[in-house]
């Protein structure tokens, strides 16, 4: 019996009753996905290309307090709450803020100094320009937008190397034909694999509806390998572990930034 026998016996499909799909059907549903796709890609790259544009300056990043031990800063706290450390201190900064309660702002930095401070056997050491609960909710908030020129600018650079290596036109055109025709198979893939795709535009659906700060959190969490429902997962060490590295790239990206413009 043949792989296609032993289907038809389990499911008792009655071939009388199955009738073709229109092909207008099948070239409509197609020619949605690739819109979909081609969505949600221009999406992913606006996220990547999302900057702050009153990051400079903003009160939010000036630091709260530092914590001292033997005389050498181990840890810096910022007035949002975050925190930055050395790789060598990260560990045992880490085991002291394993019960850490996520709180942001002002109250965060202080929770966060007074633990590592606490458990390491060190001081905490508050600026005196450190803002309060108040005056930090007074700040304006962080505002992003898509810097348009430099994704622009990018896609030529890549544009202009592909050709460069490709040698010829003629070879160029044939990639842009193999390119065209692997993301066609990607579609015609996703369109018999039923739920997947459906996860997919769920998936889309998600991301386009983040805020510029849950775009920028959702990407770090794809390059860590992982999603918010497995970070959630996780114990409150480890998760604490992971947070704080992920607030420590959202700031390396911002600062990255402000200093690249």
């Amino acid at each position: 019996m043949t792989l296609i026998d032993q289907i038809m016996q389990g499911y008792r499909i009655d071939l009388s009753q199955v009738k073709k799909l229109p092909a207008s059907a099948i070239s409509e549903g197609t020619a949605a996905e690739k819109a979909a796709f081609q969505a949600q890609m221009q999406k992913m790259r606006e996220a990547e290309y999302t900057r702050p544009v009153n990051l400079e300056g903003h009160g939010s990043q000036d630091i709260y307090a530092e914590v001292k031990v033997g005389g050498r800063t181990i840890a810096t706290l910022y007035n949002d709450g975050t925190m930055m450390t050395s790789n060598a201190d990260h560990g045992k900064v880490m085991r002291a803020l394993k019960d850490d309660t996520q709180l942001s702002g002002p109250a965060g930095a202080q929770e966060r100094a007074e633990k590592i401070a606490k458990a390491l056997g060190g001081t905490m050491v508050k600026r005196q320009d450190a803002l309060t609960p108040a005056q930090y909710r007074a700040l304006p908030p962080i505002r992003f937008e898509v810097d348009y020129a430099a994704m622009e600018a990018d896609a030529k650079a890549q544009s202009a190397s592909a050709e460069a290596r490709a040698g010829t036109a003629a070879t160029l055109v044939q990639t842009q034909v193999i390119a065209q025709q692997e993301a066609e198979e990607v579609a015609l893939t996703e369109d018999s694999a039923g739920d997947e795709a459906q996860n997919a535009v769920e998936e889309f659906l998600r991301f386009a509806a983040m805020t510029p700060e849950e775009k920028m959190r959702y990407l770090i969490l794809q390059s860590m390998g992982m999603t918010e429902e497995e970070l959630q997962q996780m114990s409150p060490e480890a998760r604490a572990e992971v947070e704080e590295e992920i607030a420590m790239r959202m700031k390396e990206k911002m600062k990255e930034k402000i200093d690249a413009a």
